[in-house]
């Protein structure tokens, strides 16, 4: 498996997309059968997105390809009953490291890398109906990447090292919160019984060599998702539990299983 893959659930299976050796293997973990197989993305990559739309449709859509560093646009769909990838269209711009998000039929893009590794705060929404992509006329407050989202109601919580943010899907605002950023980066982000968790994550320092070193974590951390929505100035992570190790975590989801 790939330190990037992404994943995603939709009732009892749990999806992951962008492991092997090519980024472009897709593997589906159900209870009763374990991992499977499915069959390969179209174009491997990596920094990407994935999200089901309905029960069936699974899209992935933003990353780069690591061997050529190719900031990709192209959107391709997962259908689980044919086990089979299409190409079913493209972004506006081109970006990696986004945060995704499903209301309906539209998929969200929200900030990210794009192309001459460039920060944006452009909001791109996908509408998988008509195939078409536009850009909102609200932006972020600012340039964002590594931004990981939750929805809560008809709103997407948007949380990454520095800021916390809250994109009323209706109003198409935003509303930051930024006592609640995460303080690391590559981090999992789950939202369960009213609570917010984030799941490992790091930091990472250059030194003048250009050599990165990562400090990475072991909390597992939780805040009440109303004390994000009504701007609670006292409230804050707390740390419930601890990983058996530190760690960056790509792949974190909320799986329902059988009891």
């Amino acid at each position: 498996m790939h330190i990037d893959v992404v994943a995603c659930a939709s009732g009892k299976e749990l999806s992951i997309t962008g492991a092997g050796r090519n980024d472009n293997e897709a593997w589906k973990w159900e209870s009763a059968f374990g991992w499977t197989k499915c069959s390969d993305m179209l174009e491997g990559r990596r920094n990407h997105s994935a999200t089901f739309v309905s029960n069936t449709s699974m899209y992935v859509l933003v990353g780069f390809v690591s061997k050529t560093k190719t900031t990709l646009d192209s959107i391709e769909q997962y259908n689980t009953v044919t086990n089979k990838w299409t190409k079913v269209g493209q972004l506006m711009h081109a970006t990696e490291s986004a945060a995704c998000a499903t209301n309906k039929t539209s998929i969200y893009v929200l900030g990210g890398t794009g192309q001459n590794a460039i920060t944006h705060d452009r909001v791109q929404v996908f509408d998988t109906a008509t195939k078409l992509c536009t850009e909102l006329t609200q932006r972020l407050a600012g340039p964002e990447r590594l931004l990981r989202a939750v929805m809560w109601d008809k709103s997407v919580i948007l949380i990454n090292d520095d800021t916390c943010l809250i994109f009323d899907l209706e109003q198409q605002t935003f509303k930051q919160r930024d006592q609640f950023a995460a303080g690391v980066v590559q981090f999992g982000l789950v939202l369960e019984n009213q609570r917010i968790f984030i799941v490992g994550g790091g930091t990472d320092q250059t030194d003048a060599a250009g050599k990165t070193t990562w400090i990475c974590s072991d909390e597992v951390k939780s805040v009440a998702v109303m004390d994000i929505i009504n701007n609670e100035t006292t409230a804050s992570w707390s740390t419930i539990s601890k990983l058996p190790k530190p760690a960056l975590c790509h792949a974190c989801a909320t799986l329902s299983l059988p009891t």
